[in-house]
């Protein structure tokens, strides 16, 4: 879950907008910026799914780099 800037992970508990699923390593390239979403979704890397699928492209904008 992503809320007010911050994030966890945790089952589903309720409807959810959107659910990417991978690997750890193909998240730790798309949280570094390594891996484009679109292309680790596209290659089969990832998955996206749920009711707004097209969500799962903002993933990389939801880490901060200092």
């Amino acid at each position: 879950r992503i809320d007010n800037g911050k994030s966890w992970s945790e089952p589903a508990g309720g409807p959810v907008d959107c659910v990417l699923t991978m690997r750890p390593g193909v998240g730790l390239l798309l949280a570094f910026r390594r891996v484009p979403v679109w292309k680790s979704v596209i290659g089969g890397h990832s998955r996206a799914a749920g009711r707004k699928p097209w969500l799962a492209f903002k993933f990389q904008n939801y880490f901060d780099y200092a």
